[in-house]
């Protein structure tokens, strides 16, 4: 899951929703997320606002590319233009977080010990001015439900009475 804005101390519904989902959320997002929720249950993929923000400052929000970044001779880079473009930026960025999925895709007992990792870690952060509290407690009840059942995920549970 993407946030809209990678701004520090700004984190969405799209992190939880991973959680809640009973997957592994792999996160874009602010770099502080770790105040709010346990780092050691997602995948937390960084990229540094100064990349984000040199990479804006070349491709601006607006009709065209800024003309100097890319050798075309039609009005609009190809696409393989701006793939370049774009890993050379993004590459360096992104490898660790792509590592760590596939570590986690090929080893099973590590997939397990991040999913059973708690995801809420500091209850204060769900209460007061966040009225987020019911994301825990859905959250906490699914797991709960889900070990009751036996099972090792979440993939057990089809209804809760």
């Amino acid at each position: 899951t993407m946030e809209n804005s990678n701004v520090e101390g700004y984190v969405s519904e799209k992190l939880f929703n991973g959680a809640l989902a009973g997957g592994i959320p792999i996160y874009f997002g602010a770099n502080d997320v770790g105040k709010y929720v346990n780092e050691r249950s997602f995948v937390h993929c960084m990229v540094n606002k100064t990349v984000i923000d040199e990479m804006r400052s070349f491709y601006p929000r607006t009709t065209r590319p800024r003309p100097w970044m890319f050798k075309y001779s039609s009005s609009w880079p190809t696409d393989a233009e701006l793939l370049r473009w774009a890993d050379g930026y993004l590459r360096p960025q992104l490898e660790p977080c792509v590592n760590r999925i596939i570590e986690l895709d090929k080893n099973d007992a590590e997939y397990m010990k991040v999913l059973k990792e708690p995801f809420i870690v500091d209850r204060n952060v769900m209460s007061g001015r966040y009225p987020m509290q019911g994301v825990e407690l859905a959250y906490n009840l699914l797991r709960s439900r889900g070990e009751a059942l036996g099972g090792e995920d979440f993939d057990t549970i089809e209804s809760i009475p």
